[in-house]
């Protein structure tokens, strides 16, 4: 059959016209579903006399027929009726024009839904349609291409000049773009008076009238099978990589962890890719009992003429086959090897990676070590292919924007993602909200943690009640507390499985409750399949809950085995004392659920013991002094070693401190390791908590870290634009480096790339490198096909000009010496010619740089000093006849590959305002957009540019121990917020400017930019967040609620709009007309909004919900001047005037009558000031803590409207500030004296001695550690935050950072300290993120390990102190 045949094949099946009463056609419709078909409201109208534009849908019956779908043994077609089931008539701006009739009569055999595609990108394609114009009842064709998409989501068609027009009675017709072969849309509007113009309602909008329409391309917890080929994505590589095996090896495994879909990859993407090429597939189902002769025999049964020359056998369920019955396994293998090396046969299997063992005898060692497709689990980029395309062809399915990425961040890199991700997936399509996966959707599903409690529940319910006690002992088996004492995951070795546990593993394998996968030392595992199931399934964390000690104390016996181990069984390792008798007590009770290898240790241990009971009752009558005396001088050399070791470990977390503190600089990940060796030597030494802190949050936006990518510091080098190659200029010669950006880099040396040359460069593609010696050879390297590299022919000039080397687009350009100045040599890299000019000599001398423009009609000349970029002009000449065409501005930079300028314009003289980067067109001259900056002047804009130069960079405000970076794209003006280690060379530019022209920035993942910055021998990989809240240019202020789920934005606090925070989605505004004015004092946002403004009748205080903003709390309080007020979760105080109250916040009720603390002529006078302060006093409801007269503390009780005590002056320090620890037993009070005093409130005595302190601090609040934390104001709008020791009375970190005002500072639970973002907290920071930083030294070190999770490096290794064995610092 012709491909024009099987063309019209299908719309005879598809196609429907509808006809008037009298039976002549008036439009089309086609088939959607078993009993629906799809057409437009205005037919409908004509074929029943009604009106398309009536809400109401009409009540007759409506006539139809497939007229090409001919009825058997007649010449015509069946009539059929129908009934309105879905309408949208004609809206008033011409929208709508829908609907969905179902039949009554059933459709004529053969009748089917098409192929539908929604496609966003249609112009330019070519398209068909069938319609029934009048005098053309039996249809007629026509043809054209799409245009462009219009205001109302419509496409416009345009048929071809000479072909039929599209008129009425195409109506409603299905359209068939000829580039995918789908249904797209239907035809709509065709236009009459001659014209050729018609309108496409696209297929998502027409099946979006009924949701129930919608297919769903997700699958469950259940495989792919060849019927559902073309919603299986994500997989493209390894189909590849598998069909291609096939095609070579006679046996193919495909091999891989459980849960990672080797079963889909074999059936939805290998074989419609065999049928399609003609290939015989044969299944056999490998039963555990079923005889394995009867299944090669069905096999060995295939005569060469069935067998077509070739047969690929599919061997179904040999994974479960090999797990219950390796010998039958065995033998079904080794017969499968016998009949593939018979004849033209392959066979493929899919089994875990460590059944390979098990099964493989040595004959098949061989014909499987080529034909292993070993599959591992889908990565991030995967796993959002395989979320999005399904939707993509499932018409009419959408999803929320975020919703992807807050998928993939709660499923994280879990081992068992993807089919939990696949259950959610199949939970959000059955939840949907019309055409929409929602957020909403997501929630109310309990996100991939409510799937993965409610399936766990599902698959436990499938076993016997009599398996409950092994099943809680084998899920309380994989999961233990750690440090901190939540649950984490505990892989075991399948040695380490109790015997009568095993037989549940495959079970809950196939579950997808655990994940069975082979380590990184061959040894095969056993694990949860996600961490949620220890979070948010309620049975397994009720069984670890209640056996928490037991947990804790087998994993210490463990540990204490693993050191054993480590010893070569040293006795003196075995346990001993308390020890050996708590393990020897739980033994006998717990004995089943303890690995076999530490009842062993155990064992050992108890022997030991006797042993030494036995020696000892024999001597101790003789030498009972003896012993006396010995175990005296034994503890004083234990003692002794014991403390010579801590002295050593403290010396040398010192010295590793004051290292990372030094290295950092220059290189933050060699600093980072060190401030972790530190930390993990003497968790109690300031200087390394300092230095921990202090790299925390120098790496807070870095996601990855790529050590050891050159064996020296990386200065000069060169990035391809797509981020994936790098070309490392060495002294040992050139390094080509690969893996970038996720890692791992693997280095290339070049070959023949001699040290010592001048010049090196990389092309914009990656694909080749070149290099310009001092002899002045160029040499040019293919990285693709590889091998040696070219040498440019022609005699080498005497002496070399390195002013230009490098490439513009696939062309090399270079300087040579000649007559009146410099030659520009342009070399075609991939033809291997020289490229012929007119320019001439460069007279300049001064020459620093040349581009090409995207047309090689010009070159771009940069003239200048090379170390001063503000002072480097570009002069634009021409490549024909080098004719000077013209000089771009001062402040200007050629950027996006050379296709056009930027140019800085500062505002006019005396206006106020900051310069804008001016975005030029292709012809360098022509203003296209203009690009909001934060610096203050032009000088130095060139800097800005990022090496991409696709970007500008800027710092904002003043160098700190980290750098708060404000990327834009110059395309579109978008704004992303990143922080940055600090760079010496950022820190010595000054005007906000940062070292952009090493920073590469690629688009990243859910709408963020990816940014590479090299570091000392490593490279850095961060997100940089995008900030739509400042892309126009604006100076917004904005919060963070506490649950850190809403973004609370405002301009110049005139009016309030929330956002998600995770997919940054607008939730809801208030406007200015709901602030009466506007508010007198800073906004407050915790889990609400706070407001307070003053009126004619006093002070009133509104609170709204977050993220509705819908009213929830609005209370008046008398005063003129002084208002203070301070919320804790369930009340809110207020302060104005001396007047005391307090308010229920869930109510709205007050806890008392107002207290007036204004009794005299004194305190009137001191609390008309604005110098009080006011705090809510956590866990003490009613209570607050004021700042009095005389710069006391008091305590006073809104509800008994009592004073209850009074914090004196000690030593005459007046308190000036103060903040509770978070039960509000503790205050810190900071006086004017330079001291911080801590408070015990329920005794209202100091704890411990003042806390000298130098400068001016206000106190934050307590760390969940007990460290105080105070904000002190710095110079150039920069501070520091402090922790203090309130212990040792001693500072435990100092870091500075870019904030000027903490009144918005607030510290949650002890563990996050939150600030707020925009003018007036973050200096020079129009509109900056909030701040968010952990509190903790584990948080810390949590974090760092998680980006730079690495063993030491040679270069780090020659950093620690001299003969010191330190281990890894994670």
């Amino acid at each position: 059959m012709t491909t024009t045949q099987r063309d019209q094949a299908v719309p005879a099946r598809v196609v429907v016209r509808i006809l008037d009463p009298a039976g002549e056609p008036v439009g089309a419709g086609f088939v959607i579903g078993d009993d629906l078909v799809a057409t437009c409201a205005h037919v409908v109208a004509a074929a029943v006399r009604g009106d398309p534009y009536d809400a109401r849908p009409p009540s007759q019956r409506v006539v139809l027929d497939l007229p090409l779908l001919l009825e058997p043994g007649t010449d015509g077609s069946a009539r059929i009726s129908a009934e309105v089931a879905r309408w949208i008539p004609i809206a008033p701006e011409g929208t709508g024009d829908i609907a969905v009739l179902r039949l009554r009569d059933p459709l004529p055999d053969g009748a089917r839904m098409p192929p539908l595609r929604r496609v966003d990108q249609l112009w330019d394609h070519g398209f068909r349609v069938l319609g029934f114009p009048a005098e053309m009842a039996d249809g007629v064709w026509a043809t054209g291409r799409f245009r462009g998409r219009q205001g109302t989501r419509w496409f416009q068609m345009q048929s071809a000049a000479g072909e039929q027009p599209i008129v009425p009675g195409f109506s409603g017709a299905p359209v068939w773009d000829e580039e995918s072969g789908a249904v797209v849309g239907m035809t709509v509007a065709s236009d009459v008076g001659g014209t050729t113009t018609a309108y496409l309602i696209p297929i998502d909008l027409v099946l979006g009238v009924d949701p129930e329409l919608l297919p769903c391309p997700y699958r469950g917890l259940e495989p792919f099978g060849e019927e559902h080929a073309s919603f299986f994505f994500g997989r493209d590589a390894d189909i590849d990589r598998l069909v291609d095996a096939v095609d070579r090896q006679p046996l193919v495994a495909v091999a891989g962890p459980s849960g990672a879909g080797k079963s889909s990859l074999v059936r939805a993407g290998l074989l419609p890719r065999l049928r399609a090429d003609g290939v015989q597939v044969a299944e056999l189902r490998a039963l555990p009992g079923h005889p394995v002769a009867d299944l090669v025999g069905t096999a060995a049964g295939l005569g060469p003429a069935d067998r077509g020359g070739r047969l690929v056998l599919v061997v179904d369920q040999f994974e479960e086959l090999a797990a219950t019955d390796p010998d039958a396994a065995t033998d079904l293998l080794e017969q499968i090897g016998e009949l593939v090396r018979a004849g033209p046969v392959r066979a493929v299997l899919t089994l875990r990676s460590a059944t390979l063992d098990d099964v493989v005898v040595p004959e098949l060692a061989s014909l499987l070590g080529s034909g292993t497709v070993l599959l591992p689990p889908m990565d991030r980029g995967q796993l959002r292919t395989a979320i999005v395309a399904p939707a993509e062809r499932a018409p009419g399915l959408s999803f929320e924007p975020g919703l992807v990425d807050r998928i993939l961040d709660d499923a994280a890199a879990e081992p068992g993602r993807l089919p939990l991700v696949e259950s959610l997936l199949t939970e959000l399509w059955a939840r949907r909200e019309g055409g929409y996966l929602t957020l909403r959707a997501y929630e109310e599903a309990g996100g991939v943690a409510g799937v993965v409690a409610t399936h766990a529940e599902a698959v436990v319910a499938g076993f016997d009640p009599a398996d409950a006690d092994r099943l809680r002992r084998l899920f309380t088996a994989l999961a233990g507390p750690d440090r901190d004492g939540r649950f984490v995951r505990r892989p075991l070795r399948w040695g380490e499985v109790p015997a009568h546990l095993r037989p549940l593993v495959m079970r809950l394998a196939s579950g997808r409750l655990v994940v069975v996968e082979r380590a990184a030392d061959g040894q095969e595992t056993i694990q949860l399949a996600h961490q949620a199931l220890i979070v948010h399934w309620p049975r397994l964390r009720d069984w670890l809950t209640e056996d928490r000690d037991f947990l804790a104390w087998r994993d210490q016996v463990g540990q204490q085995r693993e050191r054993w181990e480590e010893t070569g069984r040293d006795d003196g390792a075995l346990l001993r004392g308390a020890a050996l008798a708590t393990a020897l007590d739980r033994l006998p009770a717990r004995h089943a659920d303890i690995p076999a290898l530490d009842v062993e240790f155990v064992q050992r241990s108890r022997a030991r013991q006797r042993r030494e009971v036995r020696r000892w009752r024999v001597v101790t009558a003789v030498l009972a002094v003896i012993t006396l005396a010995a175990g005296v001088l034994a503890v004083v050399a234990v003692d002794r070693g014991n403390a010579l070791g801590e002295q050593l470990d403290r010396a040398n977390a010192e010295l590793l401190a004051q290292a990372s503190l030094a290295r950092a600089p220059t290189d933050p990940v060699t600093g980072t390791q060190l401030a972790l060796a530190a930390w993990r030597l003497d968790p109690g030494n300031p200087s390394a908590r300092n230095a921990l802190l202090r790299q925390y949050v120098a790496m807070r936006s870095v996601d990855g870290v790529l050590p050891d990518v050159s064996t020296e510091a990386i200065i000069g080098f060169g990035m391809s634009e797509d981020g994936r190659t790098m070309l490392l200029p060495e002294s040992g010669g050139l390094v080509v480096v690969t893996g970038l950006p996720d890692g791992p880099a693997q280095r290339h040396p070049l070959p023949d790339a001699r040290p010592g040359f001048l010049r090196a460069a990389l092309s914009p593609d990656g694909r080749f490198a070149a290099m310009l010696d001092r002899t002045g050879v160029v040499r040019v390297w293919d990285l693709i096909a590889g091998g040696p590299p070219q040498v440019v022919p022609g005699p080498p000039p005497a002496n070399p000009d390195s002013r230009v080397f490098g490439f513009s687009g696939d062309r090399l350009l270079w300087l040579e010496p000649a007559t009146g100045g410099a030659a520009l040599r342009i070399w075609d890299v991939p033809a291997a010619t020289p490229v012929a000019h007119g320019l001439g000599p460069i007279p300049e001398p001064d020459v620093v740089g040349v581009n090409l423009s995207p047309d090689s009609t010009r070159a771009l000349i940069r003239l200048g000093d090379i170390n001063r970029l503000e002072d480097v002009r570009v002069t634009l000449r021409s490549l024909a006849d080098g004719a000077r065409l013209g000089e771009l501005p001062q402040y200007a930079a050629v950027v996006d590959g050379g296709t056009v300028a930027a140019i800085c314009e500062a505002p006019s003289p005396g206006a106020r305002g900051n310069p804008v980067a001016v975005v030029t067109g292709p012809d360098l001259v022509t203003p296209q957009r203009r690009i909001p900056l934060t610096a203050y002047s032009c000088s130095g804009f060139r800097r800005t540019i990022t090496l991409d130069t696709r970007h500008v960079a800027e710092r904002l405000g003043e160098p700190a121990d980290v750098d708060v970076v404000r990327i834009r794209d110059l395309s579109d003006g978008t704004a992303y917020d990143v922080t940055l280690p600090p760079d010496p060379l950022s820190t010595t530019t000054g005007g906000g400017r940062t070292a952009a022209e090493k920073m590469m920035v690629l688009p990243g993942p859910g709408g963020t930019r990816t940014v590479l910055v090299p570091h000392a021998q490593a490279v850095l990989r961060l997100t940089a967040e995008p900030n739509p809240y400042v892309t126009a240019g604006g100076t917004p202020w904005i919060a963070r609620s506490d649950d850190a789920r809403t973004l609370v934005v405002s301009d110049g606090h005139r009016d309030y709009t929330t956002f998600d925070a995770a997919s940054g989605r607008q939730v809801a505004r208030l406007g200015e007309e709901a602030i009466d004015g506007g508010p007198t004092s800073a906004p407050a946002v915790d889990q609400r909004l706070t407001l307070v403004n003053r009126t004619e009748t006093g002070w009133w205080i509104t609170e709204f919900a977050l993220p509705s903003l819908e009213p929830a709390l609005r209370v008046n309080m008398p005063g003129a001047s002084g208002m203070r007020t301070s919320a804790v979760p369930d009340r809110i105080y207020a302060l104005a005037d001396g007047l005391l109250a307090g308010w229920d916040r869930s109510t709205g009720a007050s806890l008392g009558p107002p207290v007036d603390l204004a009794a005299d002529q004194q305190r009137r006078e001191w609390f008309a000031g604005d110098g009080h302060g006011l705090e809510g006093r956590p866990g003490h409801p009613g209570e607050v803590a004021v700042l009095g007269p005389g710069n006391t503390v008091e305590l006073w009780n809104l509800v008994r409207g009592t004073q209850v005590g009074t914090l004196p002056q000690v030593a005459g320090r007046q308190t000036y500030a103060f903040a509770f620890d978070g039960s509000g037993s503790r205050l810190a009070a900071v006086s004017s004296a330079g001291t911080l005093d801590v408070w015990d409130l329920d005794r209202q005595v100091p704890l411990g001695p003042a806390i000298p302190i130098e400068g001016s601090h206000d106190p934050v609040g307590f760390t969940a550690d007990g460290m105080i934390v105070t904000a002190a104001a710095g110079q150039g709008g920069n501070g520091t935050l402090n922790f203090w020791d309130p212990a040792s009375g001693r500072s435990s970190g100092t870091v500075r950072l870019t904030l000027a005002d903490y009144s918005g500072a607030e510290i949650l639970d002890g563990m996050r300290l939150d600030v707020e973002g925009g003018v007036g907290v973050t200096a020079a920071t129009v509109g900056a993120f909030p701040f968010a930083m952990a509190l903790t030294p584990q948080q810390w070190a949590d974090e760092l390990c998680r980006v730079s999770r690495h063993p030491f490096t040679e270069v780090e290794r020659a950093a620690l102190p001299p003969g010191s064995t330190i281990g890894p610092p994670c």
